[in-house]
């Protein structure tokens, strides 16, 4: 898939999830990070974040992890 771009993003917090909501062209997009141990499945690293993105009708699911973790560790 192409990148998406969105604008107007509101953040939140819904307990221990991340949360951000914008608009891209007249669809929603919504991307949750919910607290877990993630693995990718391909290179069997470990994240600390699931990542959902809904765009419209379309589901996005993978792992996720904070800029620095990721800097700490050798690319996969």
């Amino acid at each position: 898939h192409p990148d998406v771009l969105a604008s107007g993003a509101s953040r939140k917090v819904e307990g221990e999830t991340g949360v951000f909501d914008a608009m891209r062209d007249s669809q929603r997009l919504v991307l949750r990070l919910p607290p877990g141990a993630c693995s990718d499945g391909m290179s069997d690293r470990r994240y600390a974040y699931f990542a959902e993105v809904r765009v419209g009708e379309h589901l996005l699911k993978g792992c996720a992890a904070r800029p620095r973790d990721l800097a700490a560790r050798p690319r996969p």
